[in-house]
């Protein structure tokens, strides 16, 4: 259920942002309203798959730091959009603990694959 809400709310998300770009393109009214729903939608989309997500060979904190990163890129590109300050600092600090959080979650799998193989080569001897 809660994987059926992310697969409505991530492309509804995108198809709002993408319309208030348009808007926003166009000069017509409300372009920051439609985009900030968007996002927020979006935002809830990602927040229901990651609580169905539930690999156990991922690492919890790599794929928290994912997701934080990814609403800091999301919020970045909103406070880009709306010509706010930091935007350009919250939207590089969101891409560094995404990269940070892909990291960690790359070193954790590969780990766990190490160890599995040589679980394998003690018992084959």
């Amino acid at each position: 259920m809660i994987k059926k809400i992310g697969n409505l709310f991530l492309p509804l998300g995108a198809l709002l942002v993408l319309t208030g770009a348009l808007f926003k393109i166009m000069h017509w009214e409300n372009a920051s309203v439609i985009m900030f729903s968007g996002f927020v939608s979006g935002v809830i989309g990602i927040i229901s798959v990651y609580n169905s997500f539930k690999q156990k060979t991922l690492n919890k904190v790599g794929v928290i730091l994912i997701m934080l990163g990814s609403t800091l890129v999301i919020v970045g590109a909103l406070m880009k959009i709306l010509h706010l300050q930091f935007a350009d600092t919250t939207m590089l600090l969101g891409m560094l603990l995404g990269l940070f959080g892909v990291g960690i979650i790359y070193y954790k799998y590969n780990k766990s694959k190490d160890a599995k193989s040589e679980e394998e080569t003690k018992s084959e001897n």
